[in-house]
């Protein structure tokens, strides 16, 4: 049976081999969320919080140099991708410009058992990610 995650920002079904490391806690004025599959093999992380006007261009720019790499945007959707050594995965930001939130979600490991996190729902449409890998 999935659990229900909920804060003010999204829901989202929980596998029920997957657990939470941390969270959901606010932290910096967002709500932060971290999890992982119980084999150890994934772990995500998710960020979502109050912005302002020009700051989500702001947050892709520090990740940009951050992370050394250069981002892909699509449909609303900034996509870095991350490969180090046999580990790979993708922090994926999204904005809600109209209700000021954006989403930060980090995935890592076998990323192709986290693709229940895009059947998050929530009130900010703008925050809802889409599978960067389709």
């Amino acid at each position: 049976m999935a659990q229900p995650l909920t804060t003010k920002y999204y829901s989202l079904n929980l596998p029920r081999d997957w657990v939470v490391l941390r969270g959901p806690e606010k932290e910096n004025e967002a709500i932060v969320l971290q999890i992982c599959d119980q084999k150890q093999s994934v772990a995500a992380a998710i960020a979502v919080g109050h912005i302002e006007k020009g700051d989500g261009q702001k947050v892709i720019q520090a990740y940009a140099k951050k992370l050394a790499t250069q981002p892909q945007t699509a449909r609303g959707q900034t996509v870095f991708w991350l490969k180090h050594g046999k580990m790979e995965g993708y922090c994926l930001i999204r904005e809600d410009a109209t209700k000021k939130v954006m989403l930060i979600l980090t995935v890592s490991g076998d990323v192709g058992k986290a693709n229940f996190l895009y059947t998050m729902r929530s009130p900010y449409q703008g925050l809802v990610p889409f599978n960067p890998r389709k």
